[in-house]
């Protein structure tokens, strides 16, 4: 009888365990600047991408955000995201997946320097895909900018950036989800030329959530994950 009751205390905590594993929810951390945080939005906690990455993902996800006004790459920019404390609260988070979308204020006339950006984004590409649990990390390229607002520069978002941003990405194996191709040729979605409006961001939060379901589809990169 003992022998039962021990059997059956042990499935009881299988169950539990497993329970507890298939209720867990696979964490997605946006790390990113004004353009993630969701700047210029009526309201960033329901309109930003990573709001709308969360309801096209479902339950099964945890996604945050972790955009900074002004944020860059670049060590020697103005705001640089390494010394941020979003940065400590996106590692805290400890997520599965990062998606990282920098390089807008780096484009700035201030900061820009394409050396350093393409040393500092594999750097930080390196970052986090070194974190406690080995995440998977994506780069996203930073969305068109329609016009020289904020002091950023469009020829260096569009021409000069991407390049260094996909040799970086390509040399950290990390994947590039094109959210520039996503948004160009739409400059009605970007009232001020830099941010994009709820509609942009609902569009950042589509291709960013194929990008992420077609990989979990093919089982990689999300294999470590435990479901």
């Amino acid at each position: 009888m003992r022998t039962y009751r021990w059997v059956a205390v042990l499935v009881l905590g299988c169950l539990l365990v497993c329970s507890a594993k298939a209720a867990e929810k696979i964490r997605v951390a946006c790390v990113g600047d004004s353009i993630t945080f969701g700047y210029g939005l009526r309201n960033a906690a329901q309109e930003s991408y990573p709001a709308a990455l969360q309801k096209l993902l479902g339950s099964a996800y945890q996604v945050g955000n972790f955009g900074v006004n002004g944020a860059a790459v670049q060590r020697a920019a103005g705001k640089p995201y390494w010394t941020l404390p979003k940065m400590k609260d996106a590692e805290a988070f400890a997520p599965q997946i990062v998606v990282v979308m920098l390089g807008s204020n780096d484009a700035n006339l201030k900061n820009w320097n394409a050396a350093a950006f393409a040393k500092d984004y594999g750097e930080f590409l390196a970052h986090w895909k070194a974190l406690p649990g080995k995440p998977t990390v994506y780069a996203a390229l930073p969305v068109p900018a329609y016009g020289q607002a904020f002091s950023i520069q469009p020829a260096v978002v569009e021409k000069e950036l991407p390049p260094l941003l996909k040799q970086a990405a390509e040399a950290a194996h990390v994947p590039v989800i094109n959210t520039f191709e996503a948004l160009s040729g739409k400059p009605e979605l970007f009232p001020d030329k830099i941010h994009p409006n709820a509609q942009g961001a609902q569009l950042i939060a589509d291709t960013v959530a194929k990008a992420l379901q077609a990989a979990a589809q093919a089982q990689d990169p999300l294999q470590g994950i435990d479901k």
